[in-house]
């Protein structure tokens, strides 16, 4: 279990009651790679399949690697189901929009599959913006 800090965990961040072991990591931004096993339709045997994450408690419009799919998980705006799924493969995972329920990473890879990815185009130098 990972924990990504919110704006309201001021306790978690100073580490009381050293509560912060309790997770395999803490942070404010995580890129993560999770690798499940799967049996393609079709095929006798399983495949290890790679989903890269970026994890943060607010929705940001640029990520590490958006351009190659890698997929953006937030909480933060408690948005209803139909207001969730954000432009790029970007995704609110706060339980308000799932009926209180965690969503599983077969739900956000089934959720934004078919999201295209993002492409963000800057001036050469970002300065000039």
């Amino acid at each position: 279990v990972h924990l990504i800090f919110g704006n309201h965990d001021e306790k978690l961040e100073r580490n009381k009651e050293n509560c912060q072991s309790l997770f395999s990591s803490v942070n404010h931004y995580l890129k993560l790679e999770v690798i499940s096993k799967v049996k393609p339709l079709g095929f006798d045997n399983f495949i290890n399949q790679r989903t890269h994450l970026v994890l943060s408690h607010f929705p940001i419009c640029s990520w590490h690697d958006m351009n190659m799919g890698v997929i953006h998980l937030f909480g933060h705006l408690h948005l209803p189901s139909h207001h969730k799924l954000r432009e790029g493969k970007a995704l609110d995972v706060g339980v308000e929009g799932n009926d209180f329920k965690p969503y599983s990473l077969e739900d956000v890879e089934h959720l934004t599959f078919k999201q295209p990815r993002r492409n963000i185009t800057i001036p050469q130098d970002h300065h000039q913006i």
